[in-house]
């Protein structure tokens, strides 16, 4: 279990890609009013922050892998199924495919009774910000959403992503189950192919 829990993070990221998070971070702040607490490694399930989901679309996903249909109607109906999620108003959303973050915003504006106003963090980062992230490859980009995502009050992957998997099992240490690792069994019997849930996550799986 202690190997789970700081396996995460045993490389430290950039300082660039911190400050450029942290920079968007206090943009959700302070231009959207997010309640987004610095003091804290991830937000509480239940506060009133902003909902956030990885698109997993790029152009290198495997064929075998869910697409874009069932990824976004189950992160649709399982905003849906909540009370609490629908009414949180903000939701930021990180993919390599920007035409899949379109279609997404389009799609929960006409399901949701309460739509979300869809960012990203193309949307929080400006000027020389925005030029510097610009200036990042797309993996280093991607880091910047991983900071992100992990703050979110609720957060909504694909089992199947490495990236998503990461962020949720990450999470976990703040859920009533205090550790990022996994009962003996639990892994085979639990896991593949099926979706991880907690207080803080969920992940999409066949």
């Amino acid at each position: 279990m202690g190997f789970a829990d700081t396996f995460g993070n045993l490389i430290p990221l950039r300082e660039d890609v911190h400050r450029l998070a942290a920079t968007a971070l206090y943009s959700l702040y302070s231009q959207y009013d997010v309640p987004v607490d610095p003091s804290t490694p991830t937000t509480h399930p239940f506060a009133n922050t902003f909902i956030g989901i990885h698109l997993r679309t790029a152009n290198d996903i495997l064929s075998y892998w869910l697409g874009y249909d069932d990824q976004a109607s189950y992160y649709i109906q399982r905003i849906k199924a909540s009370q609490h999620l629908s009414s949180i108003p903000i939701m930021y959303i990180a993919s390599g495919n920007a035409t899949s973050v379109t279609s997404f915003t389009a799609e929960q504006e006409d399901a949701l009774v309460q739509p979300k106003h869809v960012i990203t963090k193309h949307d929080l980062l400006s000027g020389s910000d925005a030029a510097e992230l610009a200036a990042l490859t797309w993996d280093q980009q991607a880091l910047v959403d991983y900071l992100i995502l992990s703050r979110s009050g609720f957060f909504m992957g694909m089992a199947d992503s490495s990236f998503a998997w990461t962020i949720a099992v990450n999470r976990r240490k703040e859920t009533e189950a205090g550790t990022c690792g996994f009962p003996k069994g639990w892994w085979k019997s639990k896991v593949l192919g099926t979706a991880l849930r907690d207080e803080f996550s969920d992940l999409l799986g066949k």
